[in-house]
């Protein structure tokens, strides 16, 4: 008898069993890849948020009961969505468990969302009150109301102490001060702004003028337009390409996407795509954009090289309109 290790025919047990434990383990079907980005998308007429993969482009759940959802908006870590709608609440989502886990009661009619910069506060605009409510994200709660803009519509941050409001009514973007949380000047743009981008850098913000079938170009250094491109017939969302070289204008009059590039600041395609467009979302690597179609009730999934719909999803979508991609 030996002492401290084992040997004999129980040493060869022990063995097997180690190596077989080891094989199944290196053959196991676990991968350390992430998992695929997903689109969220409002339906208005359903009363519902539709959760896309990305990468299969197939629906994942449906998440109901949230009254005449209009917007959605991911956090920057990817841990909550919010969702403003005609409610008079944001709906917050854990994309863990795609529940909601929240609800804030923030207004009468919820149009926009947005957050700073640094992801601590969350913009969302009402256009019954002409004001927009400046929540914490870390707690839930309101910090301020900053009032007096016409009919708010998108909104976006920059990297400066400020953040913009297209003001709909006013044919103006608000400029507001996150310190005092009160407007501090107006920028003229086109005839009802009503879209908003900005590039990945936070230096120029792109506005959607459905009017005037254009998009302003704004300098968030100076508060300035610097350029106005011409698209066509009232273009709503605009998204801007994760590497800043393109714009995409979903044009709900024409029924078309248009894509601009920004390094010269004009139109390099136009893209059938399904009635009345609205909201638009690029993925993060760039290769996919979705387009919702609010008239037709469908999804137009465009490859962003080739600037052709690779699909037209139907079925799952309900008057569709805002969408936001959250990386998990």
């Amino acid at each position: 008898m030996t002492h401290g290790r084992i040997t004999g025919p129980a040493q060869t047990g022990v063995l097997l069993v180690l190596c077989g434990w080891l094989t199944a383990c290196s053959l196991a079907p676990f991968s350390l890849a992430p998992r695929a980005p997903l689109a969220y998308i409002t339906n208005t007429e359903s009363d519902s948020v539709t959760v896309l993969d990305t990468e299969t482009d197939k629906v994942v759940t449906v998440i109901e009961e949230i009254k005449r959802p209009l917007d959605v908006h991911g956090a920057l870590d990817g841990n909550k969505v919010y969702v403003g709608g005609e409610g008079r609440t944001v709906v917050i989502i854990d994309p863990k468990s795609q529940t909601v886990t929240q609800r804030l009661d923030v207004g009468q009619a919820t149009t926009s969302l947005a957050l700073s910069s640094d992801g601590r506060a969350l913009y969302v605009s009402d256009v019954k009150t002409g004001t927009v409510s400046v929540i914490a994200t870390a707690t839930n709660q309101l910090l301020a109301r900053v009032a007096a803009i016409p009919m708010p519509m998108a909104i976006v941050p920059t990297p400066f102490p400020k953040f913009y409001v297209a003001s709909y009514y006013s044919g103006t973007v608000k400029v507001v001060s996150i310190f005092q949380n009160r407007v501090l000047d107006s920028i003229p743009v086109g005839e009802f702004p009503i879209g908003m981008a900005v590039s990945p850098n936070g230096l120029y913000a792109y506005v959607t003028n459905q009017h005037f079938r254009s998009v302003s170009v704004i300098d968030t250094r100076t508060d300035r337009v610097v350029t106005t491109i011409d698209v066509e017939g009232n273009p709503t969302g605009i998204a801007v390409s994760p590497d800043g070289g393109r714009a995409y204008v979903a044009n709900a009059g024409s029924g078309t996407l248009s894509v601009i590039a920004l390094n010269t600041d004009r139109v390099i395609a136009s893209i059938p795509v399904g009635e009345f467009p609205w909201g638009v979302a690029v993925t993060p690597d760039g290769r996919k954009v979705y387009v919702t179609n609010m008239g037709s009730d469908t999804i137009s999934v465009i490859d962003a090289a080739t600037h052709r719909v690779t699909a037209t999803l139907q079925g799952a979508w309900k008057n569709p309109t805002g969408i936001a991609i959250v990386r998990p």
